[in-house]
């Protein structure tokens, strides 16, 4: 995180008042030290609020630095909750008072930071998992399609095609658009209860790999499980390759 994204975070109530001054504010935020803030950042960092009514709720020395921006800029009254992303402090979010006044911050008002806060870094979360479902596709994708005589899937939980590509696609007589969102059984032929019995061990953990001849065609099967954060399987990633020629060699 950057500290002036997170005071524009905390100063957007501010600065969308300000108008015609807002450049210059923007300029003053953009080259605030982020050495000024240690204190807070110490405390925000264990993903607990920074609280502060007056000037006499920041230690002399562990708010050295704090005290001595409101010295210089003059104090105000302010409340900081932390954004939390999976990765730890993404950024702040805080109210601020009027200058030298005390103000004590109501538990409903730091509940509703909270909160607010939540919602800004889920769809922020959110965001950031579709991009990178996109660009994981798009890697999928560009490896499949040079595969030669290949093809990659990734099959969810009731055998549900989520995603398919690659040139062997062919031999089914299928496009490999045309199965995404479909299940094996609407492929219907006479293999589909066997390809279902060996890819529910992979969904059990097992890797597995196995042969079918379809059309005169030797296709060679191999699926692994993909496990997500909480160790569960949910999807696996099947790789099928046409091996007619190598078998001829044989």
């Amino acid at each position: 995180y950057s500290l002036s994204s997170i005071l524009i975070l905390v100063c957007l109530s501010l600065i969308t008042r300000i108008g015609s001054s807002q450049s210059s504010i923007l300029t003053f935020i953009y080259n605030i030290p982020s050495s000024s803030f240690q204190y807070y950042f110490g405390i925000l960092k264990k993903h607990k609020n920074v609280i502060i009514r007056s000037s006499k709720d920041l230690p002399k020395i562990k708010a050295k630095k704090e005290r001595e921006w409101a010295v210089k800029f003059g104090f105000r009254p302010h409340v900081f909750v932390p954004m939390i992303s999976i990765d730890g402090l993404y950024g702040i979010l805080g109210l601020y008072g009027k200058i030298n006044e005390y103000r004590r911050w109501s538990k409903r008002l730091i509940s509703l930071l909270k909160f607010t806060a939540n919602m800004i870094m889920n769809l922020l979360e959110r965001k950031k998992t579709e991009e990178k479902i996109k660009e994981n596709e798009r890697l999928l994708m560009t490896v499949a399609n040079n595969l030669p005589n290949s093809f990659i899937s990734i099959i969810k939980k009731g055998f549900i095609f989520e995603f398919t590509a690659g040139e062997a696609f062919k031999e089914y007589g299928f496009k490999s658009e045309e199965l995404t969102g479909k299940t094996i059984d609407d492929t219907a032929d006479k293999n589909t209860e066997y390809v279902k019995k060996q890819y529910a061990k992979t969904f059990k953990g097992n890797r597995t790999t196995f042969e079918l001849k379809i059309n005169n065609k030797y296709m060679l099967y191999q699926a692994v499980p993909l496990r997500d954060k909480y160790g569960e399987i949910n999807r696996i990633l099947t790789v099928v390759q046409n091996i007619t020629e190598l078998k001829q060699m044989e």
